[in-house]
């Protein structure tokens, strides 16, 4: 697990201290911290020691988080939080993440789960559905303003759009 690179599905994560994360998040590892995204927002482990990981922050996102992707310099993790939308957090001082952006999206007036989320220098890719709808959309957000994300661009899938691979 602490091999992969950028991130990974986690369906098990070390025993007690993380079982809240292992139902639906994902992990991001940068150096000596793992990033988890969690029902109740990011969570974040120092890892220097892989036989005694331990908390060391956490920060409250509302949305129940699905996935998780650092940012290509490493400053930011991009998190998708179920109906929450996508959130933008300044990791620069792993110790005091801090929400810096978020970006709310909805189809056609109904709030949209982000399923999958993926980055590529200053663009966020996710992945959605409406609730109760048998349909999905794939969004392409600025992020060169991380305060300020801002839409570029989408394309709307007929059936439910459940994950996605980015390939450049």
């Amino acid at each position: 697990l602490l091999a992969q690179s950028r991130s990974a599905d986690v369906s098990y994560v070390w025993d007690g201290l993380w079982a809240a994360c292992a139902d639906n998040g994902s992990i991001a590892i940068q150096g000596n911290y793992a990033f988890f995204a969690n029902y109740y927002g990011l969570m974040v482990a120092d890892i220097s020691d892989p036989a005694n990981p331990h908390f060391v922050s956490q920060v409250n996102i509302s949305g129940n988080g699905k996935k998780i992707v650092l940012s290509e310099d490493g400053k930011y993790v991009y998190w998708g939080g179920g109906y929450g939308g996508v959130s933008i957090v300044d990791i620069q001082d792993p110790l005091n993440p801090q929400i810096v952006g978020h970006y709310l999206s909805e189809i056609e007036g109904v709030r949209a789960e982000v399923r999958d989320i993926s980055c590529e220098g200053n663009k966020v890719y996710f992945v959605h559905n409406p609730y109760h709808k048998r349909f999905g959309r794939v969004e392409v957000l600025d992020v060169s303003e991380p305060a300020n994300p801002s839409l570029l661009g989408f394309y709307d899938v007929a059936e439910e759009a459940v994950s996605y691979t980015h390939l450049t």
